[in-house]
């Protein structure tokens, strides 16, 4: 009975990287399936598809790229958790992580010619402070008197909003998408793998911020 229970109270190191990795997985899958294979989009390119259509240029615009950029930071949040967890006597797993956080967190950066003004900058600002707080994350699991129902709280939070700003992204691209392609579309794989992900993500972070609770108990 008592390894029954330790065993469900560390679910969370299992449910985090996995999410992570889902969501990773079906970023880089098509959320926008073509039977040509140059046609199809995945969740990485949608941001800058949909940057050059009308509604993007419009004004003001009528869809969203920042939501296309939420589910790389809720992975990285969600590597950062799992390094916070692991940290005590894994120091060279934590390095890892820390690492490969630290470098995903680059994933919504704009290129540099999206920075070359102050009104470019601003029009960036959604995906600037992403990576800002991606590597704040990684930075903050190298310190160990944030929680684990800290961690757990920041990382629901995060996993929401990005299940809602992805959503919320893509549902206002599709007709801009099925104008351009002239016909309907479905969302593909990659679109739902990731949305799986960020709500495995939930979940654990969920089991994360219990387990304080039932230390403490204990």
């Amino acid at each position: 009975m008592s390894t029954a229970r330790l065993n469900l109270s560390h679910w969370h190191l299992f449910l985090l990287p996995l999410g992570a990795v889902l969501i990773l997985v079906g970023y880089f899958h098509p959320w926008v399936p073509h039977p040509a294979a140059g046609l199809a989009i995945t969740g990485f390119e949608m941001g800058e598809w949909i940057k050059f259509t009308s509604a993007a240029q419009s004004v003001p615009p009528t869809v969203s790229r920042s939501g296309f950029y939420w589910p790389p930071f809720v992975a990285v949040l969600g590597i950062a958790a799992w390094a916070g967890a692991v940290r005590r006597g894994r120091g060279r797993s934590f390095v890892w992580l820390a690492l490969v956080g630290a470098a995903l967190a680059l994933l919504p950066m704009p290129i540099v010619e999206e920075l070359g003004s102050l009104a470019s900058i601003r029009a960036n600002a959604v995906r600037l402070g992403l990576v800002v707080l991606g590597w704040l994350a990684v930075a903050l699991s190298a310190w160990s008197r944030i929680g684990s129902r800290t961690w757990g709280a920041g990382l629901a939070f995060a996993s929401v909003a990005g299940l809602h700003q992805a959503t919320r992204a893509f549902t206002l691209a599709e007709p801009v998408i099925e104008a351009a392609y002239n016909r309907l579309i479905d969302p593909g794989l990659g679109y739902h793998v990731a949305r799986v992900g960020m709500a495995v993500l939930l979940i654990g972070a969920v089991l994360l911020a219990r387990e304080k609770e039932k230390r403490c108990s204990g």
